[in-house]
């Protein structure tokens, strides 16, 4: 065989000594804004709406802007195209705080007997919890159950959880 007069050319490829650790910099950067994302996207208040009888119900507590007061809120809306009736047993509602099945706090609303809905038409119930329990000794921190009960015939109950830091 006769050598090639052709000359072989290697290819060289001059890599950066650094480009593994600037990957490696760039995928953890990744990482991070992925955690950021997901840790706002999950602290949102969840939002709960349940639906009885052409009737939507809406339960939140919102932390307030002191910081230390959280506002409980009922929103009900009527998603029929008709009025709606509603018939209230005394009173017209309870907020219950509860933490390990235990009611730490709770109150009760207005003794208005009944309410005509409009269609789209919401009625609003709020309350101010200052995180003391029924002895007016603060809370301690961690997960506590929300439930509203709306005196109705039938009655309903509706939950959440607010996080107590």
């Amino acid at each position: 065989m006769y050598p090639s007069k052709r000359k072989k050319y290697e290819s060289k490829t001059v890599l950066n000594p650094n480009i593994k650790h600037i990957i490696l910099a760039i995928d953890l950067l990744i990482i991070i804004g992925m955690f950021i994302y997901a840790k706002q996207y999950f602290n949102k208040p969840k939002r709960h709406f349940y639906t009885f009888e052409n009737i939507e119900y809406f339960l939140q507590a919102e932390l307030l802007s002191n910081k230390v007061d959280y506002l409980l809120e009922l929103r009900m809306k009527n998603k029929e195209k008709e009025p709606n009736l509603l018939k209230f047993t005394e009173p017209q509602y309870n907020f219950i705080i509860k933490k390990h099945g235990r009611v730490v706090w709770h109150i009760s609303g207005t003794n208005q007997k009944e309410a005509l809905l409009q269609p789209k038409e919401e009625l609003y119930f709020s309350q101010v919890w200052n995180k003391r329990n029924k002895l007016g000794e603060t809370v301690k921190s961690g997960e506590y159950q929300l439930i509203c009960r709306i005196n109705l015939t039938p009655p309903i109950n509706i939950d959440t959880y607010i996080k107590l830091k």
